[in-house]
């Protein structure tokens, strides 16, 4: 049986509002984008939306809260999985390997 996981995520839009704070997170890991991209928890998406043209790979986010995947599935569609799931714990080497850069920035 599958957990339901909930997050009010409150402090998002204060977080939005901070953009020197969102630029110097995307200043951290943009020049490092290539190959396949994990987010871990991206909530709204607002950082994703900084990066998301500046990546020419698959970019995979994991979003467990319904609220905030669904805000995700409206706003992505292209270049982006989208999964309502915490990220999937690593079996294989070659699942290991997945991922060249994996985000978990403001959770």
């Amino acid at each position: 049986m599958k957990k339901k996981y909930s997050y009010p995520g409150w402090e998002l839009p204060y977080f939005d509002k901070a953009d020197q704070f969102r630029n110097y997170q995307h200043d951290l890991f943009i020049h490092h984008l290539k190959d396949n991209i994990a987010e871990v928890g991206p909530g709204n998406g607002t950082l994703l939306e900084k990066y998301i043209n500046k990546s020419k790979k698959q970019i995979h986010v994991f979003e467990p809260t319904k609220k905030f995947n669904n805000i995700l599935k409206k706003k992505f569609k292209n270049n982006v999985k989208i999964f309502n799931s915490f990220f999937p714990k690593p079996t294989t080497k070659k699942n290991i390997k997945q991922f060249y850069i994996l985000t978990l920035l403001s959770i």
